[in-house]
Parts: C-alpha cells; sequence; structure tokens
C-alpha cells in the first residue's frame, strides 16, 4: 500500500542559508514528499497511518501485498522493518547484522558537509555485516525489494590519505558519526553528469538527484520529462564543498535535463539524463 499527499497548490517554499548564514529561498516541488507534511498526516489521521508511514515498529502485511516471502520474513522479524510503496525498509540504525566500522573523522572533509534533507536507501546486504547475522538473510536478493535505510545523507568533499585534491562523497549518519556511503565522485563527473540515487523521504521511496554547478552558473533549473515542468534545484553554500557549489534535488518524477543558468537566468550549461 502506498500513501501520497497531494495538494491543489503545484510548489511549496523552503528555505536554507548561505555560508554568511543569511536566509535563502528556493522553489520546491510538492512532488517532493515533505516530511513534515506527512508526519501531520500521521497525527490527523492516526495510528494506522502512522504504521503505514512506518512510524511505528510494525506493519501488518495484507494477504495480497505482493511481497516475497523473504521480504514477508524481513517485515516479520527484523526490529522497525515497514513497507512503503511496495519495498520493505529496514532501519540500518536499529538492525542487529549491520557493523558500523570506518567513520569520517572530521579532518578528513574540505569545506562544508552539505545536509541533503534526506535519508538514503540501499539494497540490503549492502552495508557491511558481522557475524551474528543470520543466514536467511544472505539470501535476500533484488527481487524481494528489501532496503536498508541508512541513515540521513550529507555531500562531502573528502581528502584521501595520499591524494593532492579532494573527492566527492555521500555520507550517511549514524550515532552522531559519519560513515562513507558512496565515494569518488569525481568533479568532472558532478559538473557533467546528474546523479542518481534511491532515497527516502518522509517514510516514502524517492530519487535523489545532484551535482555540481560549472563555472559560470549561479544556480540550476531541474526538467522533468513529459512536459513536468521545471523547479528550482537546492543549492549548498558557493563554492562550499572542496571549492564547489552543489545542487540536488528530491524527485519522484523522471528527470529529463538540467539547466544551469547565470545571474541573468540566461542558460550557460544544459546536462541531459539518460532515462
Amino acid at each position: 500500500m502506498s500513501i501520497s499527499v497531494r495538494d491543489p497548490a503545484p510548489y511549496d517554499r523552503v528555505e536554507y542559508a548561505d555560508d554568511a548564514g543569511e536566509s535563502e529561498r528556493a522553489v520546491h516541488p510538492r512532488r517532493v514528499v515533505v516530511a513534515a507534511a506527512v508526519a501531520t498526516l500521521a497525527v490527523i489521521t492516526g495510528p494506522l497511518t502512522a504504521a503505514l508511514l512506518g512510524f511505528v515498529d510494525r506493519v501488518p502485511v495484507e494477504e495480497d501485498s505482493g511481497l516475497t516471502p523473504l521480504a514477508e520474513r524481513v517485515l516479520d522479524e527484523l526490529p522497525g522493518a515497514y513497507e512503503s510503496d511496495g519495498h520493505v525498509v529496514v532501519p540500518a540504525g536499529t538492525d542487529p547484522g549491520v557493523a558500523w566500522t570506518g567513520d569520517v573523522p572530521p579532518g578528513r572533509v574540505d569545506g562544508w558537509l552539505v545536509e541533503l534533507g534526506v535519508n538514503g536507501l540501499a539494497p540490503y546486504g549492502y552495508l557491511p555485516a558481522h557475524g551474528a547475522t543470520p543466514s536467511w538473510l544472505f539470501d535476500v536478493g533484488p527481487a524481494d525489494q528489501v532496503y536498508s535505510d541508512v541513515g540521513p545523507l550529507s555531500f562531502a568533499c573528502m581528502r584521501w590519505p595520499g591524494l593532492a585534491e579532494c573527492s566527492g562523497a555521500l555520507l550517511m549518519e549514524h550515532d552522531g558519526a559519519q560513515y562513507v556511503f558512496r565515494s569518488g565522485l569525481g568533479v568532472e563527473v558532478l559538473r557533467d553528469q546528474v546523479l542518481s540515487y534511491r532515497a527516502l523521504e518522509g517514510g516514502l521511496p524517492t530519487q535523489l538527484v545532484l551535482g555540481a554547478l560549472p563555472p559560470g552558473a549561479v544556480g540550476a533549473m531541474v526538467n522533468f520529462a513529459d512536459d513536468g515542468g521545471q523547479i528550482a534545484a537546492r543549492l549548498s553554500a558557493p563554492r562550499g564543498a572542496g571549492g564547489e557549489t552543489i545542487w540536488w534535488l528530491s524527485v519522484i518524477d523522471p528527470v529529463e535535463s538540467v539547466a544551469f543558468v547565470d545571474s541573468d537566468n540566461d542558460v550557460v550549461a544544459e546536462v541531459s539524463v539518460a532515462n
């Protein structure tokens, strides 16, 4: 079962802070699932809705849920596991099989840590496991649609030992510490491609798209496929992540391209997305 929140107004307004601490405003799509709105819905409609959104430990599995037997077993046996839009989500923070090792020291981050406002989703088994993991969990595969919620995601330009320049990485948070989720995101890739990752916002699966502004650009406009409109991406502090300005957006609709604009709102570059 899935739950969607709809509103007649197509856009919302969100705020973010620049490196001077002043608040700027950016257009954010209502098609992006907003956690606060979902939480409000849960309060209004009561415990059943909260359970469906994963705010309680268990979600009853309907007979016609379409889940595989392994997915149902995960839902029944792992702490905090819940179903969302056909996925079974397991919070990594309460998963007894996950081994949290190799946290990132703050000194390895060049510039600012850019908090992205979504949680990361990874295929179950992607995170390191320790010896206490039940053997049956190793049989969970792509067809089971089981994912680990790895916690809040941030972008950072990390300095690795022996390398002169920092490299882009997605970090995940657990117990106040940061761990590498994805690494090796070079500057050339960030400027020339739109990177996309599974994410979780407000208890619902979504896609995180991100990249870096090319020279001369001060903003990024995300164009949706099938004439789905255009939305301004969120931005980090200017050149705040290893000298790069990071743009990102959480979406559920297919993205066709991203146009980069200058201070006069003229397009200086555009990147197409292969769907």
